[in-house]
């Protein structure tokens, strides 16, 4: 296992491979702004607040809105 993988404990042991479906579902496009490059795999219920990392808490979303979101602009 390599840290690439699994980037925190609480993170799932597939992270990599379910990121990768959830960018598949998703069209690999930013849910928010429609770019198709830089993208991130998002925890809409932050893992901190008790999300999960299932299908239906994940979207995809470019770097460039996930800085915004987590810097609440």
């Amino acid at each position: 296992m390599t840290n690439y993988e699994r980037p925190d404990e609480r993170y799932p042991i597939n992270w990599n491979r379910l990121r990768h479906y959830i960018f598949h579902r998703d069209g690999y496009r930013c849910q928010i702004c429609g770019r198709k490059s830089d993208l991130v795999c998002h925890h809409i219920k932050y893992l901190a607040h008790g999300g999960s990392s299932s299908p239906d808490n994940l979207i995809t979303i470019c770097k460039y809105c996930h800085n915004k979101i987590h810097n609440k602009e």
